[in-house]
């Protein structure tokens, strides 16, 4: 029995080992690929399994569909070529794609190639051990990163963007011990919002051309660099190079871990712009950021970044946008919030600045807390700034002011305030410019910028004040806007001064010489029993632009109670619902093209002409659509004046007389003879105008003959 056991045992022994080896067991297939549908994770069927080539081709000849290939195992291979224009997602699943000859992936059509891993581990890796290739090569197309480990641990680039790619990293690892991780070459982009990307002792990203890189989120950018030379992010410079911004910071880390070692190197032109993030040098003698061909390159535009280093935080001085503070320590722990030692307020040094500037070791920027700044100094207290600023300088505020005091400008420097947007406001006068040139204006994009006063005036002004820009107003009854002493100037020639309180005065000049002269901007007052412009004793007004107005019941554009006359030419002068003009002095219409109106009167006094040619149409109605004959002895009865001067054209090749004509039967030409009796109606007017003719005719024929005609 045991013989024939043994037997038996032995002869399926000889059988299984003379099996063909069809029969045996396949290997294992290195990847499966399927459609995926859109809003599914993975796909649904999967379309075959078995060798990495053959999925890559079954994604370079599928038409218009996403391919998704997982892998099954771990897979030693040549380089992958990719050239679909369609979307490829490649699953690590885990599992390792290595290449110890060749570059790993080359992709050479417009598609995107995302790469991903769906187990919970995420650690799937992609890797090149080919001393001299690439890990990943993109001529083309979008590659994106995220999860899994895409590496390169021979002296070739982890990621290799040659051309126009676009690269976005939101995940997952970027690692070299090579020259650099990430080569971002002539126009391609890169898009770092997460993950890590990292060189051992090379480069971490590497910007050679104009695309631009971007680093946000929760990025980590980081390197052990010791070349003093380079840096964890490195932008290198080459002939021809530009100003654009190739280097956008808006959150995340970039470091450099090395002694010496730079986080960021800018050998370039090219422009920095940072709005967040960390920027650290950890190492010994490290530099956060180091500027070596345009001092301005570096540009901090919003944001509350951290720039750092154990030797200096910057070799140059940033750039900041107006709303944006620095401050500045000597410490590398610097902490606003904590550090004694921490200089609140940086001041440049601008005679001495490279020196200064190296001297920090830590730079935290963030919204002004300042209220106003000249150039890059910023200061805590306006008065501070009038102070000790140069004349000449522009004080642009930073932020709203609530003061309690005036601010003085009385030691005889010019300035320009810049109002910058913002709002100086208090209950009492705002500014007193006793001994100097104060000029206000707004640069801001939206041009609101206030200044508003809560006592007698806004503004007290003794020496010479121009408005340019941004709005200087008054709401309080009985108050004035602008209270011009003394000798003083006002010259409005943009912007807006206004009054809106019951019985106030825009514009006021008591018993002083003053001067106001209006070539811009408006001047209205807006309550009832209010004046836009007052004027009495030796001051003089002038208007040649702009709009003087006024629209509050029994509220007057200009009233001159002094001894000098009222200068217009041009601009229009205007009260809704009383006079325009209210003078016991006379007005003079110089030229230009004045227009004055007046809901009540346009003007109680017949102007006087400097020029000797001026057409005058006058209406009885507010908006003057119906127009009636000029007549001097009936000025109290227009409520609307326009005036315009006639140029003279002299035609070399005619002689003989001259001819005149008005665009319109009810405009009146007339002249400054005061021999000129006034006239009652429009068919009176003729012996003024045969006296015009006449005269001019003489003087046409005294010159040549030429032809004189009136246009």
């Amino acid at each position: 029995m045991k013989k024939w056991f043994l037997s038996m045992l032995f002869a399926l022994c000889i059988a299984v080992t003379l099996q063909p080896v069809s029969v045996m067991a396949e290997p294992s297939p290195q990847a499966r690929w399927g459609i995926l549908s859109e809003g599914d994770e993975i796909p649904t069927d999967w379309i075959s399994s078995g060798n990495l080539i053959d999925a890559v081709s079954a994604a370079n000849s599928s038409p218009n569909s996403t391919v998704y290939i997982q892998l099954l195992s771990d897979v030693s291979t040549t380089e992958l070529t990719l050239t679909t224009n369609n979307a490829t997602i490649l699953d690590l699943n885990s599992k390792t794609l290595i290449s110890s000859s060749s570059n790993v992936i080359c992709h050479y059509g417009l598609g995107k190639l995302t790469i991903t891993d769906s187990t919970s581990e995420k650690n799937g890796k992609v890797t090149c051990q080919a001393p001299e290739s690439d890990t990943i090569v993109l001529y083309g197309g979008s590659l994106a990163i995220e999860c899994g480990t895409v590496e390169n641990t021979g002296i070739g680039f982890t990621i290799n963007n040659c051309s126009i790619g676009s690269v976005e990293i939101t995940g997952g690892t970027v690692s070299s011990t090579g020259v650099a991780t990430i080569i971002n070459q002539f126009v391609g982009s890169l898009n770092v919002s997460g993950g890590v990307v990292k060189a051992r002792d090379g480069i971490a990203i590497y910007i050679f051309g104009s695309g631009k890189t971007t680093i946000s989120g929760t990025a980590k950018i980081t390197s052990a660099n010791t070349n003093s030379k380079y840096g964890t992010i490195f932008i290198s410079y080459f002939r021809d190079q530009g100003t654009d911004t190739v280097l956008e910071i808006k959150g995340g880390l970039i470091e450099n871990t090395a002694n010496n070692g730079n986080a960021i190197n800018n050998s370039s032109t090219y422009t920095v712009d940072i709005s967040g993030g960390i920027v650290n040098a950890t190492g010994v003698n490290g530099v956060g950021i180091c500027v070596l061909r345009r001092n301005d390159s570096i540009v901090i535009s919003s944001g509350t970044p951290i720039i750092k280093g154990r030797g200096m935080a910057m070799s140059a001085i940033p750039v900041l946008s107006t709303d944006i503070q620095l401050s500045a320590s000597t410490d590398y722990d610097g902490d606003l919030l904590a550090d004694y030692k921490l200089r609140l307020l940086f001041t440049y040094d601008m005679n001495n600045y490279t020196f200064i500037i190296y001297n920090y070791k830590y730079f935290r920027f963030g919204p002004s807390t300042a209220v106003a700044r000249i150039g890059k100094k910023f200061y805590t207290d306006l008065q501070e700034a009038f102070d000790q600023g140069e004349s000449g300088s522009t004080i642009q505020l930073m932020n709203n002011i609530e003061l309690r005091q005036p601010i003085f400008n009385d030691k005889g420097k010019t300035f320009t305030l810049d109002l910058n947007g913002k709002t100086i406001s208090g209950g009492s006068t705002i500014i007193q410019n006793n001994w100097g040139t104060l000029t206000i204006t707004d640069n801001s994009d939206g041009k609101k910028g206030i200044v508003k006063g809560g006592g007698y005036e806004t503004i007290l002004n003794r020496s010479k004040l121009i408005i340019a820009g941004g709005t200087v107003s008054s709401s309080e009854n009985s108050m004035c806007t602008i209270d011009n002493q003394l000798s003083g100037t006002v010259n409005i020639v943009g912007g807006t001064v206004n009054s809106s309180g019951n019985n106030s005065y825009t514009i006021f000049i008591a018993y002083y010489m003053g001067i106001v002269d209006v070539s811009g901007g408006t001047v209205s007052a807006s309550g009832d029993n209010s004046i836009a412009i007052y004027t009495r004793n030796a001051s003089t007004i002038s208007v040649s632009g702009g709009t003087v107005s006024a629209s509050g019941n029994g509220s007057i554009a200009i009233r001159h109670m002094g001894n000098k006359a009222v200068i217009i030419s041009g601009g229009t002068v205007s009260s809704d619902l009383f006079n325009a003009i209210l003078t016991t002095r006379s007005i003079v219409i110089s030229s230009g093209s004045p227009i004055i109106k007046g809901g009540s009167v346009a003007i109680n006094i017949a102007p006087s002409f400097d020029n000797t040619v001026l057409m005058v149409a006058a209406s009885n109605s507010f908006d003057g659509r119906t127009s009636v004959t000029y007549d001097t002895s009936k000025i109290g009865t227009y409520k609307y004046l326009e005036f315009w001067l006639i140029p003279v054209s002299v035609d070399d090749t005619q002689c003989g007389g001259i001819e005149s004509s008005a665009h319109e039967s009810n405009i009146s030409t007339v002249d400054n003879d005061p021999n000129v009796p006034p006239t009652g109606d429009g068919s009176k007017l003729l012996p003024l105008v045969l006296l015009m003719i006449t005269a001019l005719y003489g003087m046409g024929a005294a010159v040549c003959k030429k032809k004189h005609t009136l246009v």
